[in-house]
């Protein structure tokens, strides 16, 4: 089950729906900015959680779009779901900025710690105002080629695609 944004770990009784969703027989997945990163909300993630992903990128990405400090605390709350063995990575929105220099938003989140990254497409009203007509064909022969790149001198990353990528990605 995917429990995402909003910021879920802002709900009162997060570790018992966290723990409720694991007695149903389900394996709560979460997406997260890291903003929380109490040792209750973390206890519960590393109890019933599958695996958290941790909306990130590079630093001076974050900073400079989310406000100086985010990465830090991003940052933070990666030290903190490493040292609780929670099995973590990161959602990577792909944007004009970083699909330029994707390797170096990969190497940042390996660095991290992070043991996946899923490459997400913008969707939505925020990506269309944001960046109209992006991902074009070109974008993604370029992203695509970053992976492959990437994945030839860091295997250890597992990498995914959103399925909002998939078709289109096939075609370019």
């Amino acid at each position: 089950m995917a429990l995402g944004g909003g910021e879920p770990t802002i709900l009162a009784d997060f570790p018992e729906l966290l723990a409720a969703i694991r007695r149903c027989g389900l394996v709560p997945n979460v997406t997260t900015n890291g903003a929380l990163n109490s040792a209750k909300i973390l206890d519960a993630l590393a109890e019933h959680a599958g695996t958290v992903h941790l909306s990130a990128d590079r630093s001076d990405y974050l900073d400079a779009a989310r406000g100086v400090g985010v990465s830090d605390r991003i940052k933070e709350t990666a030290r903190c779901l490493s040292a609780c063995n929670v099995r973590w990575g990161v959602n990577l929105l792909l944007t004009p900025q970083n699909a330029q220099s994707l390797n170096r938003s990969l190497i940042e989140m390996q660095d991290l710690g992070a043991t996946a990254v899923t490459l997400l497409r913008p969707k939505g009203e925020s990506a269309a105002r944001n960046w109209p007509g992006f991902p074009t064909p070109r974008d993604l022969r370029s992203i695509a080629s970053s992976v492959k790149q990437f994945m030839k001198w860091q295997p250890a990353l597992r990498m995914y695609v959103d399925t909002a990528l998939r078709s289109e990605w096939s075609q370019a």
